[in-house]
């Protein structure tokens, strides 16, 4: 249950989702509900193919459900115009991927910064905010650096720092040291958990690691479509 203290900023009510395939329709999710308060973080671990993804694009509103029904605060997302809801988005989620999706001719610091800008920032609010994460990050010798000079960790880190810039209520973490090895996994694990605690985010993570899944406060596991 929620609390003044710890509202709960998203939910995700009776979620199914199913693709045709050929004849076939495959149900890659099945009645699946679920609740995040302010500040607080979940896991979700499961399968290759299990759904993970899918779950996130639809809390996202990327993707639309067949069934069931999703809302950022108490705003069912359905009723928010396509139109508006990306700017939304933008001011309500940050995004940290696997594939960190670093754009190959901006540096480190356009990077973040232009993630602000999108959302409607100033450039000179929207630097000064990318600065500081970038500092906390331990990167702020690397401002000037494009996305093929940084290692793995780097990148990974710069996109932590691009998802916080906005300071959302909510992140979206899929998979984010999938891409990385086991040492350095660990350490852009520590730095994500600890920059979503410092900015009083919330969070979702899809993982396949149980010791990262584990140091988040609730855990989930997807089973047949299913959130057990």
């Amino acid at each position: 249950m929620s609390s003044p203290d710890n509202p709960i900023i998203l939910r995700a009510d009776g979620l199914a989702k199913s693709f045709r395939s050929g004849t076939r329709d495959i149900h890659v999710l099945r009645g699946v509900s679920l609740s995040l308060e302010k500040g607080k973080t979940i896991s979700i671990r499961g399968e290759s193919g299990s759904g993970k993804s899918t779950l996130l694009n639809l809390l996202a509103g990327i993707e639309s459900p067949d069934e069931g029904e999703v809302f950022w605060n108490d705003t069912p997302l359905a009723t928010l115009p396509e139109v508006r809801r990306p700017k939304v988005r933008a001011a309500y989620l940050g995004f940290v991927f696997q594939a960190f999706y670093l754009i190959p001719e901006l540096n480190t610091l356009e990077n973040v910064t232009i993630a602000a800008r999108i959302a409607g920032l100033s450039l000179r609010e929207g630097r000064d905010r990318a600065r500081q994460l970038l500092d906390e990050l331990g990167l702020g010798e690397r401002l000037g650096s494009r996305p093929d000079q940084l290692s793995g960790g780097e990148r990974q880190r710069t996109a932590i720092a691009r998802a916080l810039v906005n300071q959302p209520e909510v992140i979206l973490a899929d998979e984010p040291t999938g891409n990385l090895d086991e040492r350095t996994a660990g350490r852009v694990m520590d730095q994500l958990l600890e920059a979503v605690e410092r900015h009083k985010a919330a969070m979702v993570l899809v993982t396949h690691h149980p010791g990262f899944s584990s140091r988040t406060g609730k855990q989930f596991h997807l089973e047949e479509g299913r959130l057990v």
